[in-house]
């Protein structure tokens, strides 16, 4: 992952530099690699996660597009590669790439928003223990996944664009 960091870098300054843009129809699909984790655990603590992941992102992530939907959101904590991949949390990909697809996050060339995505899921998928009830409140949430000071702030600022909420137990 390291090594990986300073290619992204460049890769999102050379899209911003070349006028690329994203709508609504675009997604940043994640896959998070299984080969030395538990998927079952990995798989059902991001299903647990997904009420706060959604709220991190615009509604028109779970709408239909073209009479479609892409990543409608994941129904079932129980890890079965045989499923619809367009879901939110794919466990599909399992099959083909050794991984589970993380589908919820509109698209971005932004760096920052990518690196703060993908550091709150790896936080979602090395927690060792599979949690029993999803966390419904924030302050449960960043607890249960053990979230840094400023991937807190990341989640409340990335809630706070897409809800009007006086207060962050009620964004969920």
């Amino acid at each position: 992952q390291t090594c990986a960091l300073p290619i992204l870098k460049r890769v999102c300054l050379v899209l911003k530099k070349a006028d690329s843009i994203v709508n609504k129809t675009c997604g940043m699909h994640v896959h998070l690699d299984m080969r030395t984790r538990n998927k079952e655990v990995a798989f059902s603590n991001l299903v647990s996660a997904q009420p706060i992941l959604y709220a991190m992102n615009p509604p028109s992530r779970q709408e239909a597009i073209n009479g479609m939907r892409y990543c409608s959101p994941t129904k079932g904590k129980v890890f079965n590669s045989n499923v619809d991949r367009y879901r939110g949390i794919n466990a599909a990909a399992y099959r083909r790439h050794q991984t589970i697809e993380v589908r919820i996050h509109a698209g971005t060339i932004d760096y920052t928003k990518i690196m703060n995505w993908v550091n709150i899921l790896v936080k979602i998928v090395e927690r060792p223990e599979t949690i029993k009830q999803t966390p419904r409140i924030f302050i449960g949430f960043t607890k249960k996944f053990d979230l840094t000071l400023e991937q807190c702030e990341y989640i409340v600022n990335r809630i706070k664009q897409f809800k009007d909420v006086p207060n962050l137990e009620e964004a969920v």
